[in-house]
């Protein structure tokens, strides 16, 4: 069994290394060749001095700009819309079965929802099917409607081809990944080089459908630092590797946390703790380790707003594109985003090696090596930080427009490792 050496301070679960703001760590070879740990806590109230404690206002405020209070005020409110509006559709712990006059939701930029019909598919007022749809449309004032011309099984159609197409093992070079744009109400290609002749190859090799639209895409990758063998161990700060605690979990009543499998791959011996078990492949890049000493809790370890301990939910809550959330990581702490999409699949890579993961969450967020594992979640605009886990950060990439984030579900985790939260 492997084992991962952790060392989690009281009053800290997200940073697997305890690195820089709860523990310094050093490690010195003895002369019979074994490690030697030198651990010294430093008190959390000293941390909290100095925190910058306008970083949060200062992400959000460039993120929605001065009003962004009633912004995210708004969002809350659109986020109740999604829940009501998906909870007219028979759904599954994997998809919701939308009708066909349901082209999609996004939230826009005002904060408010915004939900896409098509008109020709709109049922009759005899039809069993239009009392939702009426519920829909006559929900509030501030639901904008919107009417487009496909709809997202439709799309989702396309979309499912193109994964079934790789996930097969067939390649094609430059590919990036695929998504469901619903506020484009197209799939998205993501291709490294979107020329006319990469896209008309795209469009003879893998699929030709006027639903797809082919952008330039950057290749993400697993944001941990090296753990290679004989690297420095994954417990000290850069320029050693690192990973991030996700959340607190048990697996077959054992307390422990979720991070992201590929932090763990490779690690035969590390202090204090099991991987029990880990995946990267499907829908899943996530690692279950056990405690021994030291126990995770759910309390986030930025503790300055009226919130921050972390909601025990199991399964993914209702979210749209533009809905917002954070993250916190070893390496950037604390960042504020927003969805970019919840149908991301595609290619992630570990500077060797290529991983086809599905149904990711993308967001726009900030993150980098050491943060993987890490925990997002969602926010609200009181300032709460703690709230419904989305899942865990897997990968991050980086382009001259923006930074992004790719996030494994947290109910993919529970269904392909059976851990639960408590």
């Amino acid at each position: 069994m492997k084992k991962i050496y952790t060392i989690i301070g009281i009053t800290s679960i997200l940073i697997l290394s305890a690195i820089s703001l709860l523990a310094n760590i050093t490690f010195e070879s003895s002369a019979k060749g074994t490690v030697n740990n030198k651990i010294s806590f430093i008190d959390s109230e000293e941390i909290l001095k100095n925190l910058d404690l306008n970083k949060i206002e200062k992400q959000t405020k460039e993120l929605y700009g001065e009003n962004y209070k009633e912004i995210i005020s708004r969002k809350e409110v659109a986020s109740e819309y999604i829940q009501q509006i998906d909870g007219l559709f028979s759904q599954n712990l994997y998809s919701i079965n939308y009708p066909d006059y349901y082209g999609g939701k996004y939230i826009n930029d005002e904060g408010n929802l915004v939900v896409e019909i098509i008109t020709s598919s709109i049922p009759k007022k005899s039809d069993k099917t239009y009392q939702n749809f009426s519920n829909i449309i006559s929900n509030r004032d501030d639901i904008t409607i919107k009417y487009v011309e496909n709809s997202y099984n439709e799309l989702d159609i396309v979309n499912q081809q193109i994964i079934s197409y790789f996930k097969s093992g067939n390649e094609f070079e430059g590919f990036i990944g695929s998504y469901i744009d619903e506020k484009r109400n197209l799939v998205i290609v993501e291709l490294e080089n979107d020329s006319a002749s990469s896209q008309n190859k795209f469009k003879n090799e893998v699929i030709n459908s006027n639903l797809i639209k082919i952008v330039n895409g950057t290749m993400a990758m697993f944001s941990a630092s090296t753990l290679n063998s004989g690297a420095p161990l994954p417990t000290v700060a850069p320029p050693g590797g690192h990973c991030s605690v996700g959340y607190r979990a048990k697996l077959n009543g054992v307390a422990g946390f979720v991070t992201a499998g590929h932090c763990v791959k490779g690690i035969e011996y590390i202090i204090d703790g099991d991987v029990k078990t880990s995946k990267i492949e499907g829908n899943i890049d996530a690692a279950f380790v056990s405690f021994g000493k030291y126990t995770p809790s759910n309390a986030l370890q930025y503790n300055t707003y009226p919130s921050t301990t972390l909601k025990l939910n199991e399964s993914l809550p209702y979210l749209a594109p533009a809905s917002p959330l954070a993250k916190s990581g070893a390496t950037t702490n604390l960042t504020i985003g927003n969805v970019a999409t919840t149908s991301w699949s595609g290619y992630v890579s570990d500077g060797s090696k290529k991983y086809y993961l599905t149904d990711l969450l993308k967001a726009e967020l900030n993150c980098t090596d050491g943060d993987s594992g890490g925990v997002v979640f969602t926010t609200d605009s009181k300032g709460n930080l703690g709230g419904y886990v989305l899942g865990i950060i897997s990968a991050c990439s980086h382009s001259t427009l923006s930074n992004s984030a790719y996030i494994v579900k947290i109910n993919n985790i529970k269904s392909n490792m059976n851990v639960s939260r408590y």
